[in-house]
């Protein structure tokens, strides 16, 4: 999925060694039946018929905890390892991982708030301050 906050676009992606498709907001694909408007649905057969009618329902009125649910049980499978709903206009994620004791999939588990834009930040600041720090000389110089 390649999203864009700002002009409020997204695409889908399907990428195999010997080829990469796209998939444009609201088109079909014979995998990817009856599309909903202005969206990008990916998922496959059940899930997929579940995923496009809780989209339907819940179109227009969606906020983060709700799209957060679009992503939950049947939607999920049970072998379920990482979710992570994007806000990219806020550049915040909301990102949920399987249990390693309690054998619950990711949409089971707490999703977790993250500030990209901090994070970017924070990663940046760290390397600034190695890149400003002495180096250590060898014996050799």
């Amino acid at each position: 999925m390649i999203a864009d906050g700002k002009t409020r676009t997204a695409m889908g992606v399907a990428a195999w060694p010997e080829k990469i498709e796209f998939l444009k907001q609201g088109e079909a694909h014979a995998l990817l039946p009856n599309p909903v408007k202005d969206c990008v649905l990916l998922s496959v057969g059940d899930r997929y018929d579940n995923l496009r009618k809780r989209t339907q329902d819940g179109f227009g009125k969606l906020d983060e905890a709700g799209a957060i649910q679009l992503m939950s049980r049947p939607v999920s499978m049970t072998s379920n390892l990482h979710s992570v709903l994007f806000v990219p206009e806020d550049q915040i994620y909301h990102a949920a991982h399987s249990s390693l004791r309690g054998h619950k999939a990711a949409s089971e588990t707490k999703y977790v708030r993250h500030d990209f834009k901090e994070q970017i930040q924070t990663m940046n600041a760290v390397e600034a301050t190695k890149n400003a720090a002495p180096q250590k000389r060898t014996r050799n110089q």
